[in-house]
């Protein structure tokens, strides 16, 4: 069963929140936008992503969003459709 999206938007802070211990953080649920596109047929969460942190430091981008995927694993098969990230190091 899917979560609301309420809990689906909370559970995507808390994950990142706890693993990046981010020193600026935003997530936009951009899933509006989206409602009704034949590819979203299940609901799933459109979301933006922006995210500073240390632990990105050194770090290539690409190695950075694979962190980011890393972390929403579990979400990703069918609570989330579409992620966009934006992420820096400080």
């Amino acid at each position: 069963m899917m979560m609301t999206p309420e809990k689906r938007l909370e559970t995507i802070k808390e994950l990142l929140i706890k693993e990046f211990k981010p020193i600026d953080f935003k997530i936009e649920d951009n899933s509006a936008a989206h409602q009704g596109h034949s590819q979203n047929s299940n609901s799933a969460g459109h979301y933006t992503i922006y995210i500073k942190s240390a632990k990105f430091t050194d770090k290539p981008i690409i190695e950075q969003h694979k962190m980011i995927y890393a972390t929403l694993n579990a979400l990703l098969k069918e609570e989330i459709h579409a992620i966009s990230i934006n992420t820096s190091a400080p």
